[in-house]
């Protein structure tokens, strides 16, 4: 997606690095929705200049309305995909049970039951299909063209 539609670096860096798997411990959402959500939030989220730390009423009220539905349909189509949201969960669905992947052991079995590699069912296709997702909004919202 960086490459297709030239995200800054920062975003990149933001929806990538710590996501997976909620900093490698496994027991949170899914880093693919919470990165595809982290870009949605870069097109429609609030802009910082309208935030305050003061007023009661800030000026971006409608911009969080309209980021949160963008990210709820992206949500919404998660979930019709793979029924959760929670990592441990997903790889459950995915491999009969959760990993804890910071762990070296864990990790190596994770990889032979095709974590990374499996074009079935492994965390890539989710990713790509998340990415997918979070582009066609991007298209349908007319944010990006073809």
């Amino acid at each position: 997606m960086h490459e297709m539609i030239h995200m800054d670096d920062a975003v990149v860096r933001v929806a990538t690095s710590s996501a997976g798997g909620q900093a490698a411990r496994v027991t949170g959402m899914c880093g693919a929705l919470i990165g595809g959500t982290i870009v949605l939030d870069y097109f429609f989220g609030r802009p910082a200049e309208e935030m305050s730390h003061t007023d009661e009423a800030q000026a971006n009220v409608a911009s969080l309305h309209d980021a949160v539905g963008i990210a709820g349909t992206l949500f919404d189509k998660f979930v019709a995909e793979h029924g959760t949201i929670i990592c441990p969960h997903l790889q459950t669905r995915l491999y009969g049970r959760p990993f804890f992947i910071s762990d070296e052991e864990e990790m190596a079995k994770f990889e032979r039951l095709g974590g990374h590699a499996n074009p079935e069912k492994s965390c890539c296709r989710v990713i790509g299909n998340t990415s997918r997702w979070v582009m066609e909004l991007l298209l349908a919202k007319k944010v990006i063209s073809r």
